[in-house]
């Protein structure tokens, strides 16, 4: 059965870290006019999260036009839970970001309540993550910390470590990705996700190999304690997702074997850092 976060986190009623895992899909536009459109695509298929990668618009140097964008979506998709991802490019991101730009467009979106996660690169350092942090928990946002190497696998060791780091740091919600070069390198990815999963009961958890060999994790990562995964509709913001109706109907079967809703879960025991 599932590895079940305990303490799951309820986001617009969608439970991160519950019985179910969840689908995001992120919105890979770049003016705004294809931004709205496709964003009103997404919503159609009825994803439980949209990832706002706003790395790809082309006008987020103008950070009052990238708020008014946010403010519109929002407006139009009221109920549909919001990742704000300013990616840095040396993580995936399509472009370089003044640091400055990326923090104030956070700052702003979080005061104004237009997203409910924010995702942050541990590489940002503590000074950056410890002022957005501040202003996520003044306003009800919920902190994404995460890691990504696209240039070589991570060992089991290093992606626990990662995961280590990112709840130390005050993660709501620990995320790494890891570009596998061999079967080997996604079993160290489900093996740290496990670990991680006993190791920190109450942390909803994202992981996912990515590239062709790591699809089978956006499969069946759950089953180890991811607790999200990615899906696309149009392009894809990583390599190696899968199309959003295919991973629905998989996760129906999924659901109708019982794996999860009803099948029972298992709950990730309490363990001390020092266990």
């Amino acid at each position: 059965m599932r590895l079940a976060c305990r303490t799951p986190l309820n986001i617009k009623g969608k439970m991160l870290g519950g019985d179910k895992p969840l689908i995001c899909v992120p919105l890979v536009a770049k003016d705004k006019e294809e931004i709205l459109r496709l964003a009103r695509d997404i919503s159609a298929h009825s994803p439980d999260l949209i990832e706002l990668r706003i790395d790809y618009w082309d006008f987020l140097e103008d950070v009052s036009e990238t708020i008014e964008v946010i403010s519109i979506l929002r407006r139009e998709l009221p109920s549909l839970p919001f990742i704000l991802t300013c990616r840095d490019h040396k993580e995936g991101g399509v472009k370089e970001v003044d640091l400055r730009v990326k923090e104030e467009i956070y700052i702003k979106a979080i005061e104004n309540r237009l997203v409910d996660l924010v995702d942050i690169e541990l590489s940002m350092g503590v000074h950056f993550i410890e002022r957005i942090k501040r202003k996520a928990r003044e306003n009800g946002v919920f902190i994404i910390l995460s890691y990504h190497d696209f240039n070589r696998p991570l060992s089991e060791d290093e992606i626990f470590a990662k995961i280590f780091q990112e709840v130390y740091h005050g993660a709501d919600i620990a995320k790494v990705g890891s570009m596998p070069q061999t079967y080997d390198d996604v079993l160290a990815l489900l093996n740290a996700t496990l670990r991680a999963r006993k190791m920190f009961p109450d942390i909803p958890l994202i992981t996912v190999a990515m590239g062709e060999l790591g699809v089978f994790t956006r499969l069946v990562g759950f089953a180890w304690g991811s607790d999200l995964t990615f899906a696309m509709v149009s392009e894809a913001s990583a390599p190696g997702q899968v199309s959003l109706p295919v991973l629905s109907e998989v996760f129906k079967v999924f659901n109708s074997l019982a794996l999860w809703k009803g099948g029972g879960r298992e709950v990730a025991p309490s363990q001390s850092i020092a266990a």
